[in-house]
């Protein structure tokens, strides 16, 4: 023992000494190790940069010490051999330990093993493999023509969505399935999502036997659907950044771990997948849990974390109040639900609508001055997403992007788009009911303009809201993929001095395809309208509730606080509506012409009612209507108030305030003639 250290001899002395002292020793030995392993990994598996720093060290810790261990045993070795081949031999180089490297170091390592193969490759070994894989994607491409989406075999994803476990009185339908963000480890309930048996029916290929060919197929098949499942909106969220997006499609990340989704694919598809071979299906837009360290445009009610616990705290104490944050999800889950239903079980002459407006773009130059850096212009974009089916009967997803110079973001620039997205369309495919969907933004989609404009269309017309703050869709994805394709335009050369360099650029950069289609459409300021008296309506009560609102009649309409698309209600059969329990039942509004609402530029007076410990006191108020702000709401008329000085007269408060159209409880207002003004610019009223 004359190499040993001084506590080894001492735990060698012990082990003879006391064996059962020694056991008992060792056996503490081993469970501290073991909890100071579970601890380092559980520090690493936390993602922070300090994490991340320590590992790599451990690591390179390890490879130190093996380095150093190795050498010496490879000296020890070489002291004691005398033959002549030990001596001539040439010095033995380190060799590679792979359980002691990182991931990332594993993946390089293999990454270089596998080009030192390829490269030991004879040039006729290379010719024979590019010839093979040449002939098997030319036979591929020759089954994909004449191979249908019913020939071929594998789970059927008619249905995208989880169901949403619900107390067991309160019945759900099969047809209205809700989402889920995630599905735990131990979840056995089935999707509504069942594997094909059917067999495909294919030509015989030269080479190959009709058995091989069916095969083969089976299993593209498969890895189709598995990349599909990915994509699933209970397994997946869009992501509308533009560093997210690739060539290959609009950035996801999965809202569950990889262990998980392998676990419900094999629960729902009833088929036994590899874990490795699922994970490598994965498509590359697609990122998985936790990889996204930044998110914006987040839900404010569900971030917050202090009113959330509250809330919940509230739900327990009152658990039929149903305004708090159950509620909250409950309607952004069931909305999303009723999305991918309405958007599965689209008929010939129904179109979807996915609407939502863009954060602007700005001018882009690949070189620029200053003055150009912080003088640019902007341009409003709209993407549109429809879906419709053609007289194939096969869902066809057509993209339009809208670009103008014009950046209101309003009621009147939805309505000359969603004209525009129409016509397109009807060039297409017969139109008999548009359907649409977008988020609850008042001066955009969800309110008493556009309501007004839903009432005014010749044909069926319905509009659908996603929950508050959960509507990223589809529309989104397409923003994002269009921002990344023109930020590598720009680094090669490209410049975007306006909307129609977009347009043209959007035109010549995407492809369509007979299920995927792409327009750019460029619309000038002159074409949006906004000198519409017939949209000039009152406000409907309780807008914000409302989540469907139907088209009847010239300034009728229908609203309900949720959607549904059962079979009774797609076939406007609503008293046969399975869900009533849920989204109430339809109630009719007439609209009125809004002939009460004041004008840009009248003036008020507006008597307000302050509640005080002992009485009700009034108190007069003047006012004048100004324009709306490019964000604000059409439920309100703006004004901007006076306030009075020490000498009776009035100034300008330069905040705006919104009014509710009609007579309120705590205040009341009525027209006035214009005030007159003296040389210092102050106001005198009547």
């Amino acid at each position: 023992m004359s190499g040993t250290s001084d506590s080894a001899k001492r735990r060698l002395q012990l082990k003879e000494r006391d064996p059962q002292k020694y056991a008992e020793m060792l056996q503490k030995h081993n469970e501290r190790y073991k909890e100071t392993k579970r601890k380092r990994e559980e520090y690493w598996a936390s993602g922070t940069r300090q994490a991340l720093v320590d590992k790599e060290a451990y690591y390179a810790k390890r490879r130190g010490i093996n380095r150093k261990s190795f050498q010496k045993q490879q000296s020890n070795q070489s002291s004691t051999r005398t033959t002549r081949a030990s001596i001539e031999a040439t010095p033995t180089t380190d060799r590679v330990n792979r359980k002691i490297m990182s991931p990332e170091e594993r993946r390089e390592h293999d990454s270089i093993k596998r080009k030192e193969r390829k490269e030991r490759k004879s040039r006729q070994k290379q010719t024979a493999d590019r010839i093979a894989h040449a002939k098997y994607m030319r036979a591929w491409r020759q089954n994909k023509k004449v191979v249908t989406n019913e020939q071929i075999p594998g789970p059927s994803l008619k249905s995208s969505t989880l169901p949403l476990p619900v107390p067991q009185d309160v019945p759900i339908a099969q047809e209205t399935p809700l989402a889920v963000p995630h599905v735990p480890a131990t979840s056995t309930s089935p999707l509504p999502m069942q594997p094909c048996t059917s067999t495909p029916k294919l030509k015989r290929n030269k080479g190959r036997t009709n058995l091989q060919e069916q095969t083969r197929m089976r299993q593209h098949c498969y890895n189709t659907a598995s990349k599909r499942f990915y994509r699933n909106t209970a397994v997946s969220r869009v992501l509308p950044h533009k560093r997210y997006a690739t060539k290959w499609g609009p950035g996801y990340v999965m809202v569950m771990s990889l262990k998980n989704a392998h676990q419900a694919y094999q629960t729902h598809y009833g088929r036994k997948v590899g874990f490795s071979t699922f994970a490598s299906l994965r498509p590359r837009n697609v990122r998985k849990l936790g990889s996204v360290p930044v998110d914006t445009c987040l839900c404010v009610t569900c971030t917050n974390i202090n009113d959330l616990l509250e809330q919940l705290v509230g739900d327990l104490q009152n658990p039929t109040r149903g305004t708090t944050f159950v509620q909250h999800l409950f309607t952004a889950y069931w909305q999303q639900s009723q999305y991918d239903l309405a958007k599965d079980s689209l008929q010939q002459g129904q179109i979807m609508l996915v609407q939502d407006f863009a954060e602007n773009r700005k001018a882009t130059y690949s070189e620029e001055v200053k003055s150009a850096h912080f003088g640019k212009a902007q341009i409003s974009l709209h993407p549109t997403v429809a879906f419709y089916v053609n007289s194939d009967g096969e869902q066809v997803r057509h993209v339009a992007m809208f670009f103008s110079d014009d950046i209101g973001h309003d009621y009147h620039a939805v309505h000359c788009y969603t004209q525009k997205m129409v016509e397109m369309l009807q060039n297409e495919t017969p139109v008999r009911e548009v359907i649409i969907w977008s988020d609850g933004a008042a001066s955009q989609y969800k309110g008493r303009g556009s309501f007004a404009d839903l009432s005014l269309y010749p044909f069926p017309v319905q509009r659908n809201f996603f929950g508050s703050e959960h509507g990223k869709g589809e529309a989104d994805g397409e923003t994002g993929r269009f921002s990344q394709a023109m930020a590598r335009a720009v680094a090669k050369g490209h410049s975007f001095k306006d909307a129609k360099d977009m347009v043209d650029f959007g035109a010549a950069t995407y492809s369509s395809e007979p299920l995927r289609k792409y327009s750019f459409v460029l619309v000038k300021k002159e074409e949006i309208v906004r000198e519409r008296p017939e949209t000039d309506v009152s406000t409907l009560p309780g807008t914000r509730s409302f989540h469907q609102v139907l088209r009847r009649k010239n300034y009728v309409v229908s609203a309900r606080q949720l959607s549904c698309f059962c079979t009774g209600c797609k076939e406007e059969k609503f008293e046969c509506c399975i869900n009533t329990s849920f989204v109430q039942q339809f109630e009719t509004f007439k609209i009125k012409p809004s002939s009460e609402i004041p004008q840009v530029g009248e003036w008020l007076e507006i008597i307000g009612t302050i509640q005080t410990k002992k009485s009700q006191l009034d108190k007069t108020y003047f006012a004048k209507v100004v324009s709306p702000p490019e964000d604000g709401s059409g439920d309100f008329f703006y004004c901007q108030f006076f306030k009075e000085t020490s000498s009776g007269s009035y100034t300008a408060n330069p905040r705006l305030y919104q009014i509710v159209p009609g007579t309120k409880k705590n205040y009341r207002w009525r027209r006035i003639p214009a005030p007159h003004t003296n040389a210092r610019g102050h106001f005198f009223f009547n």
